[in-house]
């Protein structure tokens, strides 16, 4: 049998049916659950989508948004150029689609932060386009059932998968083609269309069970070789070379960055400021930062205000994609705030921290700082 009409079969019966994005045509909802799965898991995703959805809950909302107000609805899902990208895209589309998402995988991939995966991707579950997708997991599947060695990232290996995901493809449609003439002659009614609704569902059957595959069982440490539809012709499982593909990347050496951070308080209020955009949190809202050597006190006198009370809180480090940030923060007591505070600063009341759009580690660092009680340990 070929490949695609097992990934098919597996899919309609082991595959995931029940998350939120899943059973709908509506390209909008579609749109937003690729971006957010992108480098995030599904479990991390569902309750970012599903309150998105209930502030954005179509593209006319989220187009009629100001970036301010779509930021925090992002907060803690990392990667946040995705929600500026996904900001644009709908003013774009209003702008340039008469607000309606357009109709196929090329005119898809015109959009900011959408490329020709993703695109493909939303095609095929909207409009059953027969488009190939070459996401992370679908990656994983082709590099170990056809024994493609090398980085995937590298344009060589890359050819080749895309390669291959369009013969994959070709295949399917024939497949479902078929499929679809024995529906046709068993149609009820001529008012049915059942090639066109077989097509459909044949091909999101199959966009969506490269996808399941690839995440459930042909995972990156542990791949679950006994229950893969595809096992009899996986060339890593008969080599034994579920661990050396997909071929890993050249690890280099992650770089280190220091910065000094200021939990800047005066009257029941902290002080923050909005990153720039685009950039490392671009955008969001977070604590104005110092180089470590200069010192807390001198950082304050920097911004115009006058420290009293100083005390070092404990540092700690994050991980971005290409470097490590070490952060200093220190809680800090004004005995004067700056006469002016103007964009991109703010003062914010402590109470309503929760709804501003703040870094992950920062809102880690504020809410652990509150919940502890140490702001009362310095007078305010």
């Amino acid at each position: 049998m070929n490949f695609a009409p097992r990934i098919v079969a597996w899919q309609r019966r082991h595959g995931r049916h029940d998350l939120p994005w899943q059973n709908t045509r509506d390209p909008y909802r579609i749109w937003l659950s690729e971006i957010m799965l992108q480098q995030t898991q599904v479990s991390t995703v569902i309750p970012y989508y599903q309150r998105f959805l209930e502030r954005f809950p179509d593209l006319a909302a989220l187009a009629a948004a100001d970036q301010d107000e779509v930021m925090p609805y992002w907060a803690g899902l990392g990667y946040y150029a995705r929600a500026r990208n996904l900001h644009r895209c709908a003013q774009e589309i209003v702008r340039d689609w008469n607000g309606r998402f357009p109709p196929d995988a090329a005119g898809i991939a015109t959009l900011p932060g959408i490329g020709r995966s993703t695109a493909a991707a939303i095609a095929a579950f909207a409009y059953g386009e027969t488009s190939p997708i070459m996401d992370g997991n679908v990656k994983r599947v082709f590099t170990r059932h056809f024994g493609i060695a090398g980085d995937p990232s590298k344009r060589e290996v890359e050819t080749r998968l895309w390669t291959l995901a369009e013969e994959q493809v070709a295949t399917a449609r024939a497949d479902a083609a078929i499929l679809a003439a024995v529906a046709s002659a068993a149609a009820a009614t001529p008012e049915e269309d059942p090639v066109a609704a077989c097509m459909v569902n044949y091909m999101a059957s199959y966009t969506q069970g490269l996808m399941d595959l690839g995440a459930t069982l042909c995972t990156r440490g542990k791949p679950d070789c006994a229950r893969c539809p595809v096992q009899a012709t996986c060339v890593a499982r008969i080599e034994g070379r579920q661990a050396e593909l997909p071929t890993p990347k050249a690890r280099k050496a992650t770089p280190e960055r220091s910065t000094g951070m200021l939990v800047l308080r005066h009257g029941g209020r902290v002080l923050l400021q909005q990153r720039p955009s685009p950039g490392i949190w671009g955008g969001l809202w977070s604590l104005p930062e110092f180089d470590p050597a200069q010192g807390a006190a001198t950082a304050c006198e920097t911004l115009g205000a006058q420290a009293g009370d100083l005390c070092e809180l404990a540092a700690f480090a994050h991980t971005f994609t290409h470097f490590r940030l070490h952060v200093r923060p220190w809680l800090v007591t004004l005995r004067q705030a700056p006469a002016t505070v103007a964009a991109p600063q703010r003062w914010v009341d402590e109470a309503e921290l929760a709804q501003v759009a703040l870094p992950a580690p920062v809102r880690k660092l504020l809410d652990g700082l509150f919940a502890a009680g140490l702001p009362h340990m310095l007078p305010a």
